[in-house]
């Protein structure tokens, strides 16, 4: 059964709370795992999920007057919701997808169809080095060959002279041209340099590298020489959206208490919050204190791309996927996943030619922590948010 709201919470948060329960079992339904669950877990499941069916009523028509426009609306959306948990129930993958979407539309989220833009694998890695920093290492099939043969012989290498920093022209890269469109990499030209010394490339190799092969060579110079990690753009992110609306995240916190909880049993945790009064409280205080002095997403959401990264292809700023403007601090379980559950192809469209549908989210929207207003946040522009996400429609516009 879904838990009563406690006096004095609006009926919106009910709501909400059976979504948080039910989207994620629709999510697992459709996942391969899910899908040979065995039927004690099954029937455990439909009963679990038939206490929130007999409870919609009161979570989305009971305050609203019979024959009037917003009653038909909220009744449509029990209705979906009554099939969705019966779908799941029966374990019907495609008619469960077919439901999410149809929810996510009646919740005001858009779908869109755009054409798949054809960015490399070296821009997209680019991209995701700049979201993420270092942590990821390239494979050894990624490195170029004259990189891998030099890897193999450079210790036979060790008396060969070594250059210094400033013999190296970083323009004679061809894969600089990638690098010097984020400003996290500029900004750490002379390391390059440094790593490049250090691994005694000669210069006239330089033009023979690739962009995986300049990040290995710069991760191993900083592991080895353990420099601070640079602050690449997910944590700028955080902290630019805790330091805007810090005040709105903790309204979002309080009122969502109910919320919160529940998203944990999701991921099988608990952490008592029931028995200790200040538990919860101090679970809030430490998200917010690492969010400001870390950069770190708080626990249970993730960061979301407004505009994909594999639909970001830009000639002229490769950095424009990782601005605040196209990023959305966003509830993982179920939301975060929901976004990209329908990242596929739009069947019957060439390869050279293909159409994607996408879930599109409003460009001021910088966090979403479910469907109703009152749990997203939208971000007032100023002169560090205006590169946005149409600038990318722009130059595709100009390209075509």
């Amino acid at each position: 059964m879904i838990e009563s709201t406690p006096p004095g919470i609006e009926l919106n948060l009910g709501k909400e709370l059976a979504y948080i329960i039910i989207l994620p079992k629709a999510l697992d339904a459709i996942s391969q795992k899910q899908r040979r669950r065995n039927k004690s877990n099954s029937s455990a499941l439909y009963e679990k999920l038939l206490g929130i069916k007999n409870s919609l009523d009161d979570l989305f028509i009971t305050t609203f007057h019979r024959n009037t426009e917003e009653y038909r609306h909220q009744l449509y959306k029990k209705i979906i919701t009554e099939k969705l948990i019966l779908n799941i129930a029966c374990g019907k993958t495609s008619e469960i997808k077919q439901n999410i979407e149809q929810i996510m539309k009646e919740e005001n989220l858009h779908f869109v169809e755009r054409e798949e833009s054809q960015i490399s694998a070296e821009e997209k890695f680019l991209i995701k080095t700049d979201f993420q920093g270092l942590s990821h290492y390239p494979s050894q099939e990624q490195f170029s060959p004259f990189f891998q043969k030099y890897i193999k012989n450079h210790n036979h290498d060790k008396n060969k002279p070594h250059l210094s920093p400033n013999d190296y022209n970083l323009e004679k890269i061809p894969a600089w041209k990638y690098f010097k469109q984020f400003p996290s990499f500029v900004e750490r030209s002379q390391t390059f340099k440094l790593a490049l010394a250090e691994f005694n490339i000669p210069k006239q190799d330089i033009k023979n590298l690739n962009s995986y092969d300049l990040i290995a060579i710069l991760k191993n110079y900083s592991v080895k020489h353990k420099l601070p990690p640079f602050e690449n753009s997910k944590m700028k992110f955080i902290k630019f959206f805790i330091k805007h609306h810090e005040q709105e995240l903790r309204d979002y916190y309080q009122i969502n208490k109910l919320v919160i909880i529940q998203a944990y049993r999701n991921k099988g945790l608990n952490f008592n919050f029931d028995e200790n009064p200040n538990a919860y409280q101090d679970f809030v205080e430490k998200s917010i204190y690492q969010m400001k002095e870390f950069g770190y997403v708080p626990p249970l959401f993730n960061i979301h791309h407004k505009y994909p990264v594999k639909d970001c292809k830009s000639e002229k700023d490769l950095s424009l996927a990782n601005a605040p403007s196209n990023l959305c601090l966003i509830l993982q379980s179920p939301y975060h996943q929901m976004m990209h559950l329908f990242d596929t192809n739009i069947l019957g469209k060439s390869i050279f030619n293909r159409k994607v549908k996408r879930v599109e989210l409003p460009q001021d929207l910088i966090f979403f922590g479910g469907f109703d207003k009152n749990f997203q946040i939208y971000h007032k522009p100023k002169e560090e948010y205006k590169t946005t996400i149409l600038t990318f429609i722009k130059q595709k516009k100009q390209r075509n």
